[in-house]
């Protein structure tokens, strides 16, 4: 037992040694930057405010106390600060929104890149376009928009970084009318591990474009996104929320015929099925919105039909809908999963509830706060939106799918690995039952049944996101990326 004891004692300490030579290393890191940039960037570390901030993430299961947080300013700081960390070797991260639930994904113990200070948005009118920093919030976008009547592709709830949502692909409230929201862009300014700042169009670079478009934090950081416009009128939208058995049977039936039926792209549902004791259990949340005052009689009218027990429906601005909408109950731990639908039968839908009903008081016993498996009934001719060409995030016209999420919130941290195996279990589940018979065979797997990277949980396999693209990725990220730096933060890796 002494023995055991003396091992373990030089064990810990040696791992304490390690450990602190490691922060030791970080912090001379972070003093390099701080050396190194212009006045227009900074860098902050543990105590401050700016770093409380900087490092902050909408879920603490995301984020982690980094040895410093730095605000790179400029193009060129930001591909200073890139080749700093890759000579080091020391872990980054990169954070637009903070709104991701993947462990590591935008934060890290070493040098946390915050691209706050890239916040503007410009309108160009002789282009139709706009550039737009990546360091802001979706809604903070299209306040600067509004003024124009134009909008962006970017996030559907508040909250959402415009940055991480593009480079992720992109599912907006203007996806029917114009694909997702890397196919409406038409070029990116990237900071390069190798201190240069290039431009990325269909024209020029158009391999790092392809890459940028759904790839991921893989090249390098994105400082700033040109996007393709789209004219932006009053909209009319908001959620309403129904429950009872009968009510959600029949709110089923609407949601599966509005997606066989709808033509008109600017109608829109986000559909979630969720659990909640407050609420007697089974729930289902319909977010509307269309693009305009007005939509025509008949659009909404069989959902609109069923009985609800809250309603916040109104004409208003698409800034202020998307900040009232704070999406997925916030808590100190949260993780999703995406799964990928070819069609909304009732069946399907039926069993999606089924799974909610079926393991939502089980969760709620382990501190679970939210409970959600979220719809998208999209139009099947989404895809064919490609103007500036085919995109790393794997989805080829013709191959329909609808990207579907189930995600919870909890607060005991020494539950995470039940919901973990909770959360697989519900994505199994739906996906398999699809998949059946009874599901009407649906295409759940490659190569049409591709994954949404911004859905996916960390165990993801790449090939579930990027499909028969990866070879080329790789050949992509080695010739931007030679030493291999974007490799030394978290994220979807192509190796």
């Amino acid at each position: 037992m002494g023995s055991f004891t003396a091992k373990s004692l030089a064990l810990v300490s040696a791992l304490s040694l390690a450990s602190s030579a490691l922060a030791a290393s970080y912090n001379g890191t972070c003093k390099q930057i701080e050396r190194s940039i212009s006045p227009a960037s900074a860098v902050f570390y543990p105590g401050s405010s700016q770093y409380a901030t900087d490092i902050f993430h909408a879920y603490s299961s995301s984020s982690q106390n980094a040895t410093c947080s730095v605000q790179p300013g400029t193009p060129q700081d930001a591909a200073t600060i890139l080749k700093i960390v890759g000579n080091t070797r020391t872990p980054y991260a990169v954070k637009s929104g903070g709104h991701a639930t993947n462990p590591g994904w935008s934060s890290t113990p070493g040098v946390q890149i915050t691209m706050s200070r890239f916040n503007g948005a410009v309108y160009n009118a002789s282009t139709g376009t706009a550039e737009v920093g990546t360091g802001q919030q979706s809604e903070h976008a299209y306040s600067q928009l509004e003024p124009f009547n134009v909008s962006i592709a970017a996030g559907r709830v508040s909250g959402v970084g415009v940055g991480g949502f593009t480079l992720g692909g992109g599912y907006s409230w203007l996806t029917n009318q114009v694909g997702v929201s890397c196919d409406t862009v038409v070029a990116f300014e990237v900071a390069l591990p190798t201190g240069k700042v290039v431009t990325a169009t269909n024209t020029s670079n158009a391999d790092l474009f392809f890459g940028l478009k759904g790839g991921g934090n893989n090249f390098g950081v994105v400082t700033t996104i040109t996007y393709k416009v789209v004219e932006q009128p009053a909209v009319w939208g908001g959620l309403v929320v129904v429950n009872g058995t009968d009510n959600i049977a029949n709110l089923s039936q609407a949601i599966s015929d509005f997606q066989d039926t709808n033509t008109n792209p600017k109608a829109v549902i986000g559909v979630t099925y969720g659990f909640d004791p407050s609420f007697g259990g089974l729930f289902i949340s319909v977010f509307y919105y269309f693009h305009g005052p007005s939509p025509p009689a008949g659009t909404f009218d069989q959902l609109l039909a069923v009985p609800s027990v809250s309603s916040s429906l109104s004409v208003t601005s698409l800034t202020r809908l998307v900040s009232a909408f704070n999406g997925p109950e916030i808590a100190p731990r949260a993780l999703w999963r995406s799964i990928s639908i070819q069609n909304y039968t009732v069946p399907v839908l039926a069993e999606i509830a089924n799974q909610v009903t079926t393991h939502g008081a089980t969760a709620w016993n382990h501190s679970a706060v939210a409970f959600t498996l979220a719809v998208e009934p999209l139009l099947p001719n989404i895809f064919n939106h490609q103007p500036n060409g085919p995109a790393a995030y794997f989805h080829r016209p013709g191959n329909f799918l609808a990207p579907s999420v189930v995600g919870m919130s909890w607060t005991d941290v020494t539950e995470d690995s039940f919901f973990f195996d909770l959360l697989k279990t519900v994505n199994f589940n739906v996906r398999d039952f699809a998949a059946s018979s009874a599901g009407g065979f649906q295409q759940v797997e490659p190569p049409v049944g591709i994954l949404y990277p911004n859905y996916a949980s960390y165990d993801t396999p790449t090939s579930l996101l990027f499909g028969s693209n990866l070879p080329a990725l790789r050949l992509i990220q080695n010739k931007y990326d030679p030493q291999g730096v974007t490799n030394l933060t978290h994220g979807w890796k192509f190796f």
